[in-house]
């Protein structure tokens, strides 16, 4: 299953700012109209690292930049 399009921000900010006045997963869930294990993912990483706002994941890069380099001269060599 492909993934959906990234929450908001904003949106973010209200599902933390609903959980702080006390309400839980299912009526944050309902009142936002988003999955359940959106918002419970949503809050598990604002409690983790104090803020709604992280960058992506990056994959790792699979060339070494020595290997890159290497390659980007083979490629610019005269044939």
């Amino acid at each position: 299953m492909p993934r959906s399009e990234e929450i908001q921000e904003q949106m973010r900010n209200e599902v933390i700012d609903i959980y702080q006045s006390g309400k839980g997963y299912k009526a944050i869930s309902k009142a936002l109209r988003l999955q359940r294990t959106t918002v419970r993912a949503i809050i598990h990483k604002w409690r983790k690292h104090g803020t709604v706002n992280l960058p992506r994941s990056v994959w790792p890069t699979k060339i070494t930049p020595r290997a890159h380099r290497r390659l980007i001269q083979e490629v610019t060599k005269e044939p």
